[in-house]
């Protein structure tokens, strides 16, 4: 009997050794070809949702600060396939994190949202509206937007997450110099259509704090306002969404008008907030504070103005690990217009669901001046704009056009205005004769994309001069 046993736990034993053997080997034999394969098709299915994606403030779009995760790790994964030395774990390492962001992007759309239409609402009844909400770490956040002071209505994402895109960076700022604070990413895309009041319970001090506001451009914290704490609530007021930082460092005295330029910053995304800036351009201690920025930039065109009886803070700044940046690439741009005029002469053959897409003067977007990096395509200008304006656009990939064929716009697409109609682009007043992913856009190009109800005709193509 015992020597029965014996032998089933060898034969076990050798089972298990042999299944471990072979499996070792088949990892050993891997083609590294094949992780690279695999992590293509990771990045193709996460380009798609990134392509079909709408940036926006309204419930099912998205807030610039959430698809930023998404396309950093497209970003990530792309320099790891195009590097010929990339090793296995790397492959691995990039394709799982890709992997993980795929699965979280659906979950990463606006749900906090209010309507134009209930804005409307509010702001017909002189209400003031409220939004509670808890966040990751359990603070309690309340919104609070007097709507009978807004005078032009717009969708507002009253989403807030303490885990947001910069989170790590304005932490770096701080830790830099050994302060502490709390980061805040407020998820509303732009400027909000009026100041808002927030209040935040469940902090654990009573000390004064100052409110700052991340610049992801120059890595940078800029000064906005005291904030006013009681009973472990904090109150302050933004203008626009973003990165947001409350931390005990107070700014320094302000300096006289002329002594230093404005602070503030062109903004990647967004921008609101002006004073002083916090940076993380040096690596000294929290006592080697400059009065100067790292970075000049440009003010946003929408700043959120210090409270009244709050210090600006002049210039004041602290430097933390930045390198030192690259001379910029000179500044290109073009002026984009998108329109659909024609429909209005063509009412008749239009589809009747399609009507309420079409603006009542025809133009979805008008001229608006971007700028671009060399060698961006009509294309790519084109979806860049359309998705930081919230405007839908739809399109596919086909080798006839050069890689991109638009089917539609602001949910106007080919046919739905009879026959003949569909979208067209110019350049300078010309009609290329090949598709908008082969155009390279040159500085000053005024391009238009425009609606045609007779193949081109109404709309000005050259073709018919000749023809």
């Amino acid at each position: 009997m015992e020597s029965r046993r014996k032998k089933i736990r060898a034969i076990i034993l050798s089972v298990i050794a042999l299944a471990a053997i072979a499996t070792a080997v088949f990892t050993l034999q891997i083609d590294p070809a094949d992780y690279r394969a695999e992590i293509k098709k990771s990045i193709a299915t996460a380009q798609q949702l990134l392509d079909g994606a709408v940036t926006g403030n309204e419930n099912g779009q998205y807030s610039e600060d959430q698809l930023l995760w998404l396309q950093t790790a497209v970003e990530t994964a792309q320099k790891v396939v195009d590097n010929d030395v990339t090793e296995i774990e790397d492959f691995r390492e990039q394709s799982q994190k890709l992997n993980e962001e795929i699965k979280a992007f659906d979950g990463r759309k606006n749900t906090e949202c209010l309507s134009e239409e209930e804005l409307v609402t509010c702001q017909q009844d002189g209400k003031t509206y409220t939004r509670e909400l808890t966040l990751e770490d359990h603070t309690k956040l309340a919104w609070s937007l007097d709507c009978a002071s807004i005078s032009t209505p717009m969708p507002v994402n009253f989403g807030a997450t303490v885990q947001g895109f910069y989170q790590e960076k304005a932490e770096a700022v701080l830790a830099a110099h050994g302060i502490s604070g709390k980061v805040l990413t407020l998820l509303h895309n732009g400027a909000l259509p009026g100041r808002a009041d927030i209040e935040l319970t469940g902090l654990s001090t009573e000390a004064p704090l100052y409110l700052y506001e991340y610049r992801p451009a120059s890595d940078a914290l800029v000064y906005v306002s005291e904030t006013k704490a009681q009973d472990g609530a904090v109150r302050f007021s933004v203008a626009s969404g973003g990165t947001w930082v409350l931390c005990g460092k107070a700014p320094q005295a302000e300096e006289e008008p002329g002594e230093a330029d404005g602070a503030g910053g062109e903004q990647e995304k967004s921008s609101s907030g002006a004073g002083s800036e916090v940076s993380s351009a040096e690596s000294t201690a929290a006592s080697s504070v400059s009065a100067e920025s790292p970075e000049k930039e440009k003010p946003a065109s929408s700043s959120a103005s210090p409270d009244k009886n709050a210090s600006s803070g002049g210039n004041y700044t602290i430097p933390g690990n930045t390198p030192t940046p690259e001379p910029e690439e000179k500044k290109l741009s073009c002026t984009i217009e998108i329109r659909c005029d024609t429909i209005l002469n063509n009412w008749k053959d239009l589809a009747p669901e399609k009507a309420p897409y079409v603006p009542a003067n025809g133009i979805i977007l008008q001229e608006t001046t971007v700028e671009f990096t060399e060698g961006e395509t009509a294309f790519e200008v084109l979806k860049r704009v359309t998705r930081s304006r919230g405007i839908q656009m739809e399109f596919r990939n086909d080798p006839t056009y050069s890689g991109a064929y638009i089917e539609g716009i602001n949910h106007l697409y080919e046919f739905d205005c009879g026959s003949g109609s569909g979208w067209m682009y110019k350049v300078n007043g010309w009609f290329p004769n090949y598709g908008c992913g082969n155009y390279k856009m040159q500085d000053g190009d005024k391009m238009v994309w425009c609606y045609t109800c007779n193949v081109g005709k109404d709309v000005g193509d050259q073709y018919w001069d000749t023809h």
